[in-house]
């Protein structure tokens, strides 16, 4: 995973406590208990990934939507998390494929079903 910051990754400068908050209210909605993104985000943060605060926010919310037990709990905030990530990824906020990772993932988990 650490090659999609390319052959100079960026310093790590992620801020733990803002991650956390984007993850919860912005992109999970607060509809994951707080301790659990707050645990989640700081192993992602101690782990050797070169996070940016929105990466690391993006990531540890990409989680969450990809676990199966969410699915029902997070199926109702997965448009405006979609949408939050495009407005990141439109200012540069986070790293291209992170964003593709997030849109991706949520397509191919969330995507409504056709009704016939």
């Amino acid at each position: 995973m650490l090659e999609i910051y390319g052959d100079r990754p960026p310093r790590k400068d992620a801020d733990l406590s803002a991650a956390i908050t984007l993850a919860y209210e912005q992109l999970l909605a607060e509809r994951i208990p707080l301790q659990e993104v707050e645990r989640l985000t700081t192993n992602l943060f101690n782990g050797p990934m070169p996070f940016s605060t929105h990466d690391l926010a993006a990531s540890s919310a990409l989680a969450f939507f990809q676990t199966p037990k969410y699915f029902s709990v997070l199926s109702e905030c997965q448009i405006d998390a979609r949408r939050c990530i495009l407005d990141w990824l439109k200012a540069g906020e986070i790293t291209p494929t992170i964003g593709i990772v997030f849109e991706e993932t949520l397509y191919r988990d969330y995507k409504p079903f056709l009704i016939t």
